[in-house]
C-alpha cells in the first residue's frame, strides 16, 4: 500500500527487494561498488532502498531527472 501512495504523490518506488537484489548482484561479481557505479550512482543506491525519487532528490539537493538517470544507468550496469 505505501508504494501506491509513493508513486500516486508523484514519486516512483524502489522496492527493498529491489534494492537488495541489485546490492547482491555487485557483490557476487566481486567488485567494490565504485568499480562498476560512479560516486554519485553508488550514492544514490544507498538512498534509494524503499524511498521515493523525490526524497532522494531532496536530500541529495538534485533534480528528479538526475536521481532517475542514476537509477536507470545502476540497472544497465548491473543488466
Amino acid at each position: 500500500m505505501g508504494a501506491v501512495k509513493k508513486v500516486l504523490a508523484c514519486g516512483r518506488y524502489v522496492s527493498n527487494s529491489l534494492a537488495k537484489n541489485l546490492a547482491a548482484s555487485l557483490s557476487a561479481n566481486h567488485e567494490a561498488p565504485q568499480e562498476k557505479l560512479s560516486d554519485r550512482e553508488f550514492q544514490v543506491l544507498q538512498l534509494a532502498s524503499g524511498r521515493m525519487i523525490t526524497d532522494i532528490a531532496r536530500k541529495l539537493s538534485l533534480s528528479v531527472k538526475t536521481i532517475s538517470t542514476c537509477l536507470s544507468r545502476i540497472l544497465e550496469k548491473w543488466a
